[in-house]
């Protein structure tokens, strides 16, 4: 074998290993890739093991779906609290069928003879009461529980043969609020389709926004409110969520909305019964209650606020899981007694609630209705701001105690002096007044030569030697001429 066949036969031989070689490795990654496989199926199969206590709260919400209510029976208030809980899941009986409560409501529902909504002059609101439990018992009722159902803008509705859609009854809402009435479910109903600094003027050219109704809000008496005013702090909870999903800071109104409704949330905590139910007096102290109509009334309420005003990370605490336990469990095994409607549908709206926060199904199915709520109704773009502003913004400080801290620096900053420490203000007060001493003692006179001035100084200056103040020198260009002369001679 010559030389050159045998630089051939190494080169192929080279060749041979390094295919061998590739395809080893790609084995290997495909084995390693199946491994991976079989470890995140294994990880999703324990995922998939349900909370026995969400699987207790899905057979109450089921249950109690199957209470069904009747159209030209049961009043517009009372089905309008069952889409709070149900939404897009609640039927209504009408004739023979069962159709969605909301297709109901907006195809020219009337109950008397009355329509559902009232169109305005300025858009549309909910009927208002003709007797009690029939029609909207509060201003904007109707529309602060339709946000639940998520439904955009641009949702119509047929009322007395004309067509309304959900923006005519903002823009009424809007119109029309005002601090002589209550505004819990304005601020609710608003702070959904509204952003957390909108500002706009009701009818009577008063200026309003949605901070002010926070404000009107927070500062209410909780006991005053209706429900032992959980409807009160579960608006606030809610306007304050929708802050902080759109990226606002809590500051000022709604930092002191923020503080309260923390603060009612551990007065739940600390009034609750054994049990688990919460206390038959909502937050004014602890007190237990045997039947089943007070303690659905009660601990429904106090547990819809408590669902919308917790963080996720607190649903796994021990006295939430408890409170969520017995609300259901009442649900369950009270399945054949009859209930009045607003206590039972806010207690399942918040089993609902629940479920939905701690359910992944639940939760990729609010996204994808919120997102075809932002197709539907899809904002303006924005400006975007300028480089050159963006860098001449200054970031704010989260932190008070920082920002109180800053102020003390005897850095100057942009012409302004901040204030100094004692010592350096002594040696600035006695550099000033030598200067001003020096300043008096200067005398400016104009010689015969007016192109030339004559600057004459007085030094008061004490000798180093024998510590004897001097005379005034005179220095002058006339007196120097001399004193060259004499010099010279």
């Amino acid at each position: 074998m010559t030389l050159r066949q045998h630089s051939a036969f190494a080169a192929a031989f080279e060749f041979f290993l390094s295919i061998a070689l590739v395809a080893s490795v790609s084995a290997s990654d495909q084995n390693s890739r199946s491994k991976t496989r079989k470890v995140q199926t294994n990880t999703a199969d324990r995922s998939r093991k349900v909370d026995p206590l969400l699987e207790q709260v899905n057979e109450a919400i089921q249950i109690t779906s199957n209470r069904i209510l009747t159209a030209d029976v049961h009043t517009p208030w009372q089905i309008l609290h069952g889409v709070l809980a149900l939404r897009h899941e609640f039927q209504v009986k009408k004739g023979d069928q069962r159709v969605p409560a909301l297709e109901w409501m907006s195809d020219n529902a009337t109950f008397g003879g009355k329509p559902l909504f009232q169109v305005t002059r300025y858009g549309a609101k909910g009927h208002a009461y003709t007797r009690d439990y029939v029609f909207e018992g509060h201003p904007n009722q109707f529309l602060a529980i339709l946000t639940m159902s998520n439904l955009p803008l641009n949702h119509e509705m047929t009322t007395g043969g004309r067509k309304i859609t959900i923006a005519d009854v903002v823009k009424n809402s809007k119109m029309e609020t005002n601090d002589r009435e209550e505004v819990t479910w304005t601020l609710w109903a608003l702070s959904h389709y509204l952003p957390s600094d909108a500002r706009w003027h009701n009818k009577y050219g008063e200026s309003w926004s949605i901070e002010r109704l926070v404000q009107i809000q927070t500062y209410q008496k909780v006991t005053a409110g209706a429900c032992g005013g959980t409807h009160g702090l579960f608006a606030l909870a809610y306007a304050r969520n929708k802050r902080v999903e759109s990226g606002g800071r809590l500051g000022g109104s709604w930092f002191e909305a923020d503080q309260k409704i923390k603060r009612y949330v551990e007065t739940a905590r600390w009034a609750q019964n054994h049990d688990g139910s919460f206390s038959a007096s909502y937050f004014e102290g602890r007190r237990h209650a045997r039947d089943f109509a007070t303690r659905i009334d009660t601990s429904g309420h106090i547990l819809e606020f408590l669902m919308m005003a917790l963080p996720h990370s607190r649903l796994s605490e021990d006295w939430v899981r408890r409170g969520i336990h017995t609300v259901s469990r009442e649900l369950i095994d009270n399945k054949k007694r009859a209930a009045k409607c607003g206590p039972l549908y806010h207690a399942l709206h918040g089993l609902v609630l629940y479920r939905d926060r701690v359910s992944p199904k639940e939760r990729l199915a609010k996204r994808e209705s919120t997102k075809t709520q932002q197709k539907q109704t899809k904002p303006a773009a924005k400006a975007k701001p300028n480089k050159s502003e963006s860098k001449k913004r200054t970031p704010q400080t989260a932190d008070p105690v920082a920002e109180s801290k800053n102020a003390k620096t005897d850095v100057v900053e942009k012409g302004v002096e901040k204030p100094a420490t004692k010592s350096k203000k002594r040696k600035v007060s006695a550099a000033r007044a030598e200067a001003n001493s020096q300043k008096a003692d200067m005398k400016i006179r104009v010689s015969s030569d007016k192109n030339k001035p004559v600057v004459e100084t007085k030094t008061t200056t004490p000798d180093s030697a024998t510590g004897a103040i001097k005379k005034p020198v005179k220095s002058s260009a006339k007196a120097q001429r001399k004193n060259k002369l004499l010099k010279s001679k």
